[in-house]
């Protein structure tokens, strides 16, 4: 990893900005509109206003300047030009008349019939049997007295609400001396011709209809906070959409408080996870960190999107506790441990909180009350709890299904016990609560070993699952360090054994101090036989080698297990003890052989290239790896002695400053010596020299018995 990576002065900006960014966007609306009702549609909930409202409405104040523009009546003026209009109109008719009437071969029957086909012509049946057996000379009177009965007609003003009246009296202009049904064919002849003689005065008019409007007072519409805005199931009003606009139910919800408050709120909550990361896991990496990010923002984003789909609850099925937000937790309780995992449950219940009240939406449809806040901060707190205990040292993805069931029955006993005091309850509710906490506690489970195994792959995050898989002596790099490097292979469990009980006497993770110091050595499968547990009394190759040659051989091993590593994928953690467990110690063999010769030599390249040791798993596996050569090396193996070589090395590690970034204590320190003091002095106890077995013996094992000298 990277020197600056492992700076924290530089990860906590970093790791700040990260959370906050990842919060801010999980927080702030997912589209444009809180309330996605247009004018027309059938509202699905009831709609209240959030707070009292007061303002001008347009679509009101548009609607009473529109009656008060009707009830203007249009300004009329006397038009003389319709009265010529009329009679050429009715000239017209009456010319295609006579040309019937005058028509000598035609017969009352053929006259009748091309009557019926002249436009504008409505005779009644009298008339009709008049007109067309009358003669010409007859008719002529008749044409003349229409034309003169419809001049007299057009002599008065005309209105045009006197109009139809005036046609049903059109017989009333006829000359009274006429016969009664030749009055009425005259009157049926230029009744269609009259109209009215007033044309609008569309200037005038409008002047005064903009007058009448102009003279309307602009309408106020007030709401009290939680008036019905919308009842449920009607059509949103064109007023009720102002409303719902006014009180910021519709529209652009990226306002400027909205967003100050999710930045403000992400700001903090940030701070409160990297505060916790470095009280509880001060050694995180930047993988672990994004997980925890991802943990923290995925639920909150995804119940801000969830909640308005499911609520308001009306059928009381309790369906906005069905998404599986312990899921996220559990998951981060395999990675980072329990205590980082329940900080971040708790910022996700009251951020989840948050983002539901966020949403005007969701405030008007019934979170706003305290039964529902409480309801849905525990549902999504308390239950992660749950599953973050069971899963915390998860060494078997079946843990992850029993946190599931612990998850479903805390969601069971929360939602009862708000259920208990809610007011509305009803014994239908006990079955969906049951139903949905099931569901919940399911998904949960099977989300979270699922998320769990593939995270651990996809971010390089190690597991303690993949921990427990690489323990297994069976391991195919285990084996080979058993056939190629017996007694590497023996050293290194010893030192696994010696920092694993150390691990768990301080609190460090002793599961990945052990499978860390199984694999510490593995570079000496390059090289084995330089190493001197390996030649088994025979001839050594450094006799033949400079020390400074014999040095770098030795050093090497640590950049060959890298490559190993890299060649079976050990995860990052694992390969860190290969180059770390030595730190920048000098090869102190064969640089003190190199000073007999030159006392002014240069050390730098008797060192290893490190680095120190960064945590306090590989700062465990340096001491124990360090204890246990030089106790082995030692010849007095009595607990007195055994304790001087523990101290001695602890000291000199001390003076020598590998442990400086390793965050181990003196307190720290102080209870790893006594421990690696217990440990040895068993592994390296006294035994009791048997005497030699008896003539008695001898005959039991069917071996012949020793014959002894008497001299």
């Amino acid at each position: 990893m990277p020197s600056f990576l492992r700076d924290h002065t530089f990860l906590l900006p970093i790791t700040v900005a990260g959370f906050a960014v990842a919060l801010f966007v999980a927080l702030v609306p997912v589209s444009t509109s809180s309330i996605g009702l247009k004018e027309g549609e059938i509202a699905i909930r009831t709609i209240r206003a959030p707070h009292d409202i007061s303002f001008t409405s347009p679509t009101l104040t548009q609607r009473r300047q529109d009656e008060a523009a009707e009830a203007v009546p249009d300004s009329l003026q006397f038009d003389a030009s319709v009265a010529g209009t009329k009679q050429t109109q009715l000239n017209e008719q009456l010319g295609r008349i006579r040309t019937i009437i005058n028509d000598a071969s035609s017969t009352p029957a053929s006259r009748g019939a091309s009557l019926e086909r002249v436009e504008k012509l409505q005779l009644s049946p009298g008339s009709a049997t008049l007109l067309r057996n009358l003669t010409p000379v007859d008719f002529e009177a008749v044409a003349t007295e229409a034309r003169r009965a419809l001049a007299t007609t057009y002599d008065q003003t005309l209105p045009p609400d006197l109009v139809a009246q005036t046609r049903e009296k059109a017989v009333n202009y006829v000359d009274k001396d006429l016969p009664r049904e030749t009055a009425m064919l005259v009157a049926d002849l230029f009744r269609p011709f009259i109209d009215t003689n007033q044309a609008v005065d569309k200037g005038r008019t409008d002047a005064l209809r903009a007058a009448a409007r102009a003279g309307v007072a602009p309408v106020q519409v007030a709401f009290a906070k939680n008036q019905e805005i919308v009842a449920r199931d009607e059509p949103v009003t064109p007023e009720a959409h102002e409303a719902l606009v006014e009180a910021g139910l519709v529209g652009k919800t990226w306002k400027p408080d909205r967003l100050g408050a999710s930045a403000l709120l992400a700001i903090v909550a940030a701070f409160a996870a990297r505060a916790g990361l470095g009280a509880f896991r001060p050694t995180v990496s930047p993988r672990e960190l994004l997980v925890v990010g991802l943990a923290l923002a995925i639920p909150v984003f995804i119940m801000k999107v969830y909640l308005p789909q499911v609520l308001p609850d009306d059928q009381r099925h309790f369906l906005a506790y069905l998404i599986p937000v312990a899921a996220a937790s559990m998951v981060l309780a395999g990675f980072v441990g329990a205590a980082v995992a329940l900080l971040v449950a708790a910022l996700i219940a009251l951020c989840v909180c948050f983002g539901a009240l966020l949403l005007l939406d969701v405030t008007v449809i019934g979170i706003v009350g305290t039964l529902d806040v409480a309801r849905l901060a525990l549902v999504c707190g308390l239950p992660a709890a749950s599953g973050v205990f069971a899963v915390r040292n998860a060494e078997r993805l079946s843990q992850f299904l029993v946190g599931g069931l612990l998850v479903g029955v805390s969601i069971f006993a929360v939602l009862i016990a708000t259920w208990l005091i809610d007011p509305d309850r009803t014994m239908n509710d006990v079955p969906w609560i049951l139903l949905v906490a099931s569901i919940n506690g399911a998904l949960s489970g099977f989300l979270a070993a699922g998320v769990f195994v593939t995270l651990g792959s996809l971010f390089g995050v190690t597991t303690r699952l993949q921990l427990l898989e690489m323990s297994q002596l069976s391991n195919p790099l285990l084996l080979r360090l058993q056939d190629e490097a017996p007694s590497t292979f023996q050293h290194s469990v010893i030192v696994a054994s010696l920092a694993e009980k150390g691990a768990h006497v301080i609190g460090a993770d002793a599961l990945l101090a052990r499978v860390g110091c199984y694999y510490h050595d593995i570079g000496k499968l390059a090289r084995p036989g330089f190493f001197i547990e390996n030649q088994l009394g025979g001839a050594n190759p450094h006799d033949a080698l400079a020390p400074t040659d014999s040095a770098r051989i030795i050093a090497d091993h640590t950049t060959d297990g890298l490559a190993l590593a890299r060649q079976y994928k050990l995860p990052e953690k694992v390969a860190a003890f290969i180059p770390e467990h030595h730190g920048t110690r000098l090869v102190s063999y064969f640089y003190r052989r190199a000073m007999e010769e030159d006392p002014d030599l240069d050390a730098t390249p008797f060192r290893y290239k490190g680095p120190k040791p960064q945590s306090r798993e590989t700062a465990i596996a340096m001491l124990a790896d360090s204890c246990e050569a030089t106790v082995r090396a030692e010849p007095d193996h009595s607990p007195e002695r055994i304790g001087e070589l523990v101290e001695e090395v602890f000291a000199e590690r001390l003076a020598e400053g590998q442990l400086d970034e390793s965050d181990l204590t003196l307190r720290d320190i102080r209870a790893l010596a006594e421990s690696f003091k217990a440990t040895l002095s068993a592994v390296y106890h006294p035994r009791v020299e048997y005497p030699a077995p008896t003539d008695a013996e001898m005959l039991l094992r069917r071996l012949p018995v020793r014959k002894v000298s008497n001299q």
